[in-house]
């Protein structure tokens, strides 16, 4: 599936790049701009940028795009390549997880489907969180049906674990926890107590992961904020009439 899924990739982007005429074009005041730019100041100094928090988007795209271009240099291609390829990992973990849980003719059909998808595609090219955002989403289902097997402390954390990054790259994510903390407090084995600890370590995963966002939100930003500030402002955008 792996194989499938890349080659797919590599011809859409070689279409791309050298067909679109807006390839690479990156409008100031749009966030794959503002990506972009952030991008930049962490390959050049590791840092996110005094003037970024509080937060307005959340910090994992940034510093995944900011190690891709340290290690490839600034430029698109680089940022889509490397989506690309993790693009491709994502349509393995569809695959996985449909033959999982609805059998090997189910997994074909949804990792044919994940790999020809047009909209992921689509954002594979573009300096945008959602390729990211995506891959973390689908590794962080992989991972909670290994728990649903598991039931031990271990996966009980690596699945906070992903839950916090995924809050990193959208905050929205945060309203799973209480439904993933009561689903972990169903299935763990033993006791009421042991139930109880497996559903706390898990949320002790959870805030560790994301704490960095949040400390660097209440002591440099002087507001608190669990991941970013931007919630009220969607909001507005999402329901507003105008």
């Amino acid at each position: 599936m792996f194989a499938i899924a890349i080659v797919v990739r590599i011809i859409q982007q070689i279409i791309m790049s050298s067909n679109d005429p807006t390839y690479g074009f990156l409008p100031p005041g749009g966030d794959n701009h503002t990506y972009d730019r952030w991008a930049l100041e962490i390959s050049q100094t590791f840092w996110l940028g005094w003037g970024r928090i509080p937060f307005l988007h959340g910090p994992l795209y940034p510093y995944f795009l900011g190690l891709v271009y340290l290690r490839f240099g600034h430029s698109v291609d680089a940022a889509a390549w490397s989506q690309r390829f993790v693009g491709a990992l994502t349509v393995v973990m569809i695959f996985y997880l449909a033959r999982k849980i609805f059998g090997k003719k189910a997994g074909w059909c949804a990792g044919l489907a994940a790999a020809f998808c047009p909209l992921l595609l689509m954002y594979e090219g573009e300096v945008l969180v959602e390729t990211v955002v995506v891959f973390a989403n689908t590794l962080t289902l992989c991972v909670l049906v290994v728990a649903a097997e598991k039931k031990n402390m271990r996966w009980w954390l690596i699945s906070g674990v992903c839950i916090g990054i995924c809050c990193l790259g959208r905050p929205n994510v945060l309203l799973l926890i209480p439904f993933v903390t009561f689903w972990i407090a169903l299935v763990a084995p033993g006791s009421l107590r042991g139930k109880a600890v497996a559903a706390i370590a898990f949320l002790a995963a959870v805030l560790i992961t994301i704490s960095p966002a949040t400390l660097l939100n209440y002591f440099v930003g002087n507001r608190l904020f669990l991941v970013t500030h931007s919630a009220n402002v969607n909001l507005y955008i999402g329901n507003a009439p105008d």
